[in-house]
């Protein structure tokens, strides 16, 4: 797409590429058409209960489809995992060694006790924490600078 002003072969359109009204897809959807879940929701319209005992039943009669429906509702596949692994003792500040810390967890990946995709969940984690006390680190440098500055100014004059 190319707006109004620019050469052809320029850079993409930033923004709304089209007009008030005009559609990407012309022949998409029409308006006012119903979604197939707004339909089935229509077509169920009171009877859901009835069709949860007959699924119930068939999966008490030993229809695996039938039990494999009920069981991911009530006991739905979990999408993370819990990770177990030592972390290094704290420093006297109550923080931690993030060095050693990535250390231990890359330890923990080797012996697999944590799997590489939650080893790199992990670490970012790690990262942001690391970021927020660099930080939280120069804010209380500049501030004490900026005080010391203030001080000195206060002796010259």
């Amino acid at each position: 797409m190319v707006s109004d002003g620019e050469d052809k072969g320029t850079t993409p359109v930033r923004g709304r590429p089209f007009k008030q009204g005009e559609s990407g897809n012309p022949a998409g959807r029409p308006v006012g058409s119903k979604s197939m879940t707004k339909l089935l929701m229509e077509r169920l319209d009171g009877r859901a209960e009835e069709l949860i005992d007959a699924l119930i039943d068939r999966a008490l009669k030993g229809d695996g489809a039938a039990t494999k429906i009920i069981s991911d509702r009530v006991m739905p596949v979990q999408r993370g995992s819990f990770v177990d692994f030592d972390l290094p003792e704290r420093l006297p500040d109550g923080s931690m060694d993030m060095v050693k810390v990535q250390e231990s967890l890359l330890e923990a990946v080797a012996a697999g006790k944590v799997t590489p995709a939650d080893a790199a969940h992990l670490s970012m984690i790690f990262d942001k924490i690391m970021s927020a006390r660099n930080e939280a680190y120069f804010h209380d440098k500049v501030f004490e600078a900026v005080t010391e500055v203030e001080r000195i100014g206060k002796l010259v004059k």
